[in-house]
C-alpha cells in the first residue's frame, strides 16, 4: 500500500508550531488547502525518473504540511521516498533545504531534502503495529522552487 494510491483517506492539514491545525478539503480529486494548494496523486520526474507519488509542497516558514494515516493496519516494513521535482532540485540560489520528518506511532524521525540536491531520498522507517497513526510532514523556511514529490509505502503485514 501507498501513500499515493491511499490518499483519499488521508487526513492533510497545515499545521502551525503552536500545534494548530487548518484541514485541507478534499475535493474528490485531492485535498485542498488554504491559498489553493493542491495535495493530490500525480506522476512527476525525480532526478530523470518518472514516479507517481504525492505532490507534498512545504508552506513556507514554520508552518508544516501534514498527511496522516490514522490507525493503519499493521506493516512489516515502512519505507519514506522524498525528493524535488524535475528542476526544482537543482536550484541553489535564493533557496532553502526543505525539511522531511515523519512520526509512526511513538517514533518520530527526519531527513534533509538539501538544496541543489536532485536525488530521491529514501528512509527505511521499520515497522508500523496494528492501530498506529502515520504523520509525514515537510516544511521549508522559503517554499519558492521546493516541489516535492512524496511517498510513504507500506510492505507486508506484521506476523
Amino acid at each position: 500500500v501507498t501513500a499515493s494510491d491511499a490518499i483519499a483517506s488521508a487526513r492533510v492539514y497545515l499545521e502551525q508550531p503552536n500545534g494548530n491545525r487548518t484541514d485541507c478539503a478534499w475535493n474528490g480529486t485531492g485535498h485542498v488547502c488554504p491559498g489553493g494548494r493542491l495535495i493530490s496523486r500525480e506522476w512527476h520526474d525525480v532526478h530523470f525518473e518518472p514516479r507517481r507519488c504525492v505532490r507534498f509542497d512545504p508552506p513556507g516558514g514554520p508552518t508544516r504540511l501534514v498527511l496522516a494515516f490514522p490507525a493503519v493496519p499493521s506493516i512489516e516494513h515502512l519505507v519514506i521516498e522524498a525528493g524535488y521535482i524535475w528542476e526544482s532540485g537543482a536550484h541553489r540560489d535564493g533557496v532553502t533545504d526543505t525539511e522531511v520528518g515523519y512520526a509512526v506511532g511513538d517514533r518520530s524521525g527526519s531527513f534533509t531534502l538539501e538544496r541543489g540536491n536532485e536525488l530521491l531520498h529514501r528512509v527505511d522507517v521499520g515497522s508500523a503495529p496494528d492501530g498506529a497513526t502515520i504523520r509525514v510532514w515537510t516544511s521549508s523556511p522559503n517554499p519558492t522552487a521546493r516541489q516535492v514529490c512524496l511517498d510513504v509505502t507500506g510492505y507486508g503485514a506484521l506476523r
